[in-house]
């Protein structure tokens, strides 16, 4: 379909498609480690006062919260940031048209 060999649950980033195992919070989670993931959801939830945190790992205002508290803690989602990558080359290639 995206020129990727046929896989059952198939985790890549391609030019112009990204696919996870799971999810995307379930990557980040893998990525940032577990631990540090539920720590810092469950203070954002509190912060905000999201108290179910299936809504919560669903909102991008939590999320982004979470991602800027990993980056300050020294973790990272370099599916995330490949993703983000290929967004802006696909935006600079845009431009140039």
């Amino acid at each position: 379909m995206v020129g990727q060999p046929e896989e059952d649950w198939p985790g890549s980033v391609g030019d112009c498609y990204a696919c996870f195992k799971n999810n995307l919070h379930t990557t980040l989670r893998e990525e940032i480690g577990g631990d540090l993931f539920d720590t810092i959801v469950q203070r954002v939830q509190e912060e905000t006062g999201l108290s179910e945190r299936e809504q919560a790992i669903k909102n991008p205002t939590v999320m982004g919260r979470v991602i800027e508290a990993a980056k300050k803690e020294g973790k990272r989602s370099t599916t995330l940031e490949e993703i983000v990558g290929k967004i802006r080359a696909l935006k600079a290639a845009r431009a140039d048209t």
